[in-house]
């Protein structure tokens, strides 16, 4: 049988069994409650109890299939290259709604987690009489793009804050998470590359300043067991002054030595000289419907077709506007809505 542990999962789980003050619940308790519902592991002379959480499932088509009926919509963008979720949303009335909506389907893992990692804490320090010991959750993301640091962060956050209809905090149990990202990377401003490792203090941490010194010194040998270094940014109340990219492991691709396409190359030609960078919007828009109202013939059956040496430089004109388009992230409905019925484009019938 296949083990379904992630590479990161088996490894950190190496690097805590290595560790001097460690003790792995699932060796120590073979005859305690099933491992579902205890905690992995005992740290700082039992101070600590660890229970670790991997981000297995992949949540991105949840987002298409919340996206896929909002397509039919009048206010809903067009665009016809890579756009982020919020450029999607932001034209939308409902926009915030739609983000809450989106932000909560796809961080349900990450609450699934820490719901479970609370009941499992709890359970473990009563079985072995801690009551106050600390409970810690390490959430491990190897590989799963989406679900980047800063949104991983929030939904800690989020969830952490929650409260009983008494006041009592929900969860209890947890007094601090700590994220591990090994599929994203962040920059600082020399350009160098870093492995995220963000921690996340919870409203129910007990501490006397030993707790928050181990979770540095865990970080700090953790870095050392990847052979890289630790670099910290300190305590960061917002992760949106952070960018977080996707890590790419393979090794990059040889430059290709195919020749380039006729339409790279006018693209290629436009960037070097964005003529129409100075129009506003409005004059960018005039100019854009009469470059496809002059082109569109040439693609509507019955349509006039223009010679080949007209077409070729009203053609380039329209890769021109493709390109300027994308650069302002412009919603070509605005585009959509200025051009005529395409019959009005048929003047001869076959």
């Amino acid at each position: 049988m296949e083990n379904s542990k992630s590479s990161l999962e088996i490894r950190f789980k190496e690097f805590l069994d290595n560790l001097p003050d460690s003790e792995n619940l699932d060796e120590l308790l073979t005859d305690a409650p099933s491992e579902g519902k205890r905690a992995d592991y005992l740290l700082d002379e039992r101070n600590i109890v660890l229970e670790l959480k991997s981000l297995e499932s992949d949540p991105e088509y949840k987002i298409d299939e919340f996206i896929d009926p909002l397509r039919t919509r009048s206010d809903f963008p067009v665009f016809y290259w890579d756009a982020d979720l919020t450029e999607l949303l932001a034209p939308l009335q409902d926009s915030e709604v739609l983000q809450k909506k989106i932000f909560n389907a796809v961080t349900r893992s990450v609450q699934t987690a820490l719901e479970k990692a609370n009941a499992q804490i709890r359970s473990t320090k009563a079985n072995l009489d801690l009551p106050s010991a600390n409970g810690l959750v390490v959430i491990l993301n190897e590989n799963i793009e989406i679900l980047n640091p800063r949104l991983v962060t929030g939904k800690v956050n989020q969830i952490l804050l929650k409260r009983r209809r008494d006041g009592s905090i929900r969860y209890d149990q947890i007094g601090r998470v700590v994220i591990v990202s090994e599929g994203h990377i962040f920059s600082s401003e020399g350009g160098q590359e870093f492995l995220p490792v963000v921690q996340v203090l919870g409203p129910s941490a007990q501490d006397d300043g030993r707790f928050s010194e181990y979770i540095g010194d865990l970080q700090s040998k953790w870095c050392d067991y990847l052979g890289v270094p630790l670099v910290s940014r300190g305590e960061v109340a917002d992760l949106s002054l952070f960018e977080f990219k996707p890590r790419k492991k393979e090794l990059s691709e040889p430059p290709s030595t195919e020749p380039l396409s006729n339409e790279e190359r006018c693209r290629r030609a436009y960037r070097r000289n964005p003529y129409l960078r100075t129009l506003s919007e409005e004059d960018f828009l005039d100019f854009a419907t009469k470059v496809i109202t002059t082109m569109a013939p040439q693609f509507i059956k019955g349509g006039k077709k223009l010679p080949f040496q007209s077409f070729v430089p009203i053609g380039i004109k329209w890769i021109h506007v493709l390109e300027e388009a994308e650069y302002r992230r412009l919603d070509m409905r605005k585009l959509q809505i200025r051009l005529p019925d395409p019959n009005t484009y048929i003047t001869e019938t076959t």
